[in-house]
């Protein structure tokens, strides 16, 4: 909605006469108050004379289903109409539809080409999707060199997006020489904003001593942050540090919790850490039938010390507890918080 709403500020009422000028502003008023009824009726005669912000308000209820059946055809074609009159949210959406195949086929070129055409006009969503585009390489040549332009003009504008993007680029030293510095610097800012997935990047910074002195403290700090959010880098990173009581009490408990919600969204590093901890008895009993299973769940997401690990513990298993493991990796897939309480029950 929030998007939706910026997409108006856009409008330009001294264009119309005074007559269209206060259909347009009751419009306005209808959608501000959830009347998409009575906003598509005050615009669909300007989109109808071709007015581009009308049209392109009328592709936002078409697209959205606002206050009726939703229609990307109909969204696709009001937004094509205001795009080829220079209007940059139009261009802005309808790439997206382009790019996602909706209302049409496919086409990442044309999805570039309207990204670009959106972001020349200023659009700031449109330079973040543009940068995106050229760092994966869809629809345009893969240049790391544009994304670092695209991404630094949204993080001059103070976008969360575009600068945790231009932070990761620094980082790894892609399109700009590297400095992790420049990556701390921008990871702050956008971890202070709450992102999440730069809250866990600046815990990593802090805990390898990446562009700063190692403080053990502050990563757990950061990965906190990113925990509370649900950020499986941060759940299990932070798990790792209780485990060691590396910036926090040891707390083998807390870890184990914390890698349990990390094993739950698919992380690996989690997945392995935790069959190591039930594989030791570390903080819980041994348990080396659900060991055995996280680690072969671990493999199966390319962990690279989890097939090893299998393989010497399979060495003090029976063949038919190896068989029983298998299918409790299915379960723990499936019903994981089954699986760890029935443990926790033993």
């Amino acid at each position: 909605m929030n998007r939706m709403k910026s997409c108006f500020l856009f409008v330009l009422v001294m264009l119309f006469s005074l007559s269209a000028a206060a259909d347009f502003n009751d419009g306005v008023q209808a959608f501000e108050r959830g009347d998409y009824r009575r906003a598509y009726y005050e615009w669909f005669p300007l989109a109808e004379k071709g007015d581009p912000v009308a049209q392109h308000n009328i592709a936002v209820i078409y697209d959205k289903g606002l206050g009726g059946a939703q229609d990307d055809n109909e969204a696709f074609r009001y937004y094509t109409l205001a795009a080829k009159q220079d209007n940059a949210p139009a261009q802005y959406n309808l790439a997206v539809m382009y790019e996602s195949g909706r209302g049409t086929r496919k086409d990442y070129q044309a999805a570039a080409e309207w990204y670009r055409k959106s972001a020349e006009n200023g659009f700031l969503e449109a330079k973040i999707s543009l940068g995106k585009m050229h760092e994966t390489g869809r629809g345009v040549k893969q240049d790391y060199t544009q994304s670092f332009k695209y991404f630094e003009e949204a993080a001059r504008e103070g976008d969360a997006v575009g600068q945790f993007k231009l932070g990761a680029l620094y980082f790894m030293g892609r399109g700009v020489k590297q400095s992790h510095i420049e990556a701390l610097s921008l990871f702050k800012k956008t971890a202070e904003k709450g992102v999440p997935e730069a809250q866990a990047n600046l815990g990593v910074m802090y805990e390898k001593g990446y562009g700063t002195k190692i403080d053990y403290e502050k990563a757990a700090y950061w990965y906190g942050k990113a925990a509370d959010q649900g950020s499986l880098i941060g759940q299990a990173n932070l798990g790792r540090l209780y485990e060691k009581g590396r910036g926090v009490p040891q707390d083998h408990f807390a870890a184990k919790k914390l890698y349990i919600a990390a094993v739950k969204g698919g992380m690996p590093a989690a997945q392995y850490n935790l069959g190591r901890m039930y594989e030791k008895g570390i903080g819980t009993s041994k348990d080396l039938v659900l060991a055995y299973a996280l680690y072969s769940i671990a493999i199966a997401r390319e962990h690279p010390e989890a097939s090893y690990a299998r393989q010497r513990l399979a060495l003090e298993m029976s063949e038919g507890d190896r068989k029983k493991a298998q299918g409790l990796a299915y379960r723990i897939l499936n019903e994981p918080e089954k699986v760890f309480n029935a443990h926790d029950e033993k």
